[in-house]
């Protein structure tokens, strides 16, 4: 069986690239506007799936936006 493969088409260079599956500590610091202390603090309280490979975290986007769209839906007042 053929793998199959996702790619996003990116609207300035108009090429297609790899959809990404996996966020940085990096990237979720600047999505939730948290600093890198807070970010691992996410990690530790296994708020969503992460893994780490050769000393880089790796979270799971799918699992990342699935809580964060669970935060959003239950954020009265925000």
């Amino acid at each position: 069986m053929a793998a199959c493969e996702v790619f996003e088409v990116d609207a300035a260079s108009k090429e297609a690239v790899p959809e990404k599956k996996t966020y940085r500590v990096e990237d979720i610091q600047i999505i939730l506007d948290i600093g890198r202390g807070t970010a691992y603090k996410l990690l530790e309280q296994n708020e969503f799936r992460w893994f780490k490979i050769g000393g880089i975290y790796r979270i799971s986007k799918e699992s990342f936006d699935e809580w964060l769209r669970g935060k959003l839906n239950g954020c009265q007042g925000c």
